[in-house]
């Protein structure tokens, strides 16, 4: 081979190893990216379903407190 060749030839071998890294590095962050995205998509599904359970309690007890305010309000 000439040496124009061989300097092609090695040109081509570190570049195809530079893509490689990069695209290992970037295939891990995707990944990385994608197990974060899922696992705050399920807490805050989590979080929305128990904020509006906690909520309907809250008022239904608050509902209550104020029956029994009135209660002793209107009838000592």
């Amino acid at each position: 081979m000439s040496d124009i060749e061989d300097v092609i030839d090695y040109e081509k071998l570190i570049s195809e190893k530079n893509f490689n890294r990069i695209r290992g590095s970037l295939q891990q962050e995707g990944l990385r990216e994608g197990v974060t995205s899922g696992r705050d998509k399920a807490f805050q599904k989590g979080f929305n379903q128990g904020f509006s359970e906690g909520f309907k309690a809250a008022y239904s007890l608050g509902y209550l407190n104020s029956l029994t305010t009135l209660e002793d309000v209107f009838f000592p």
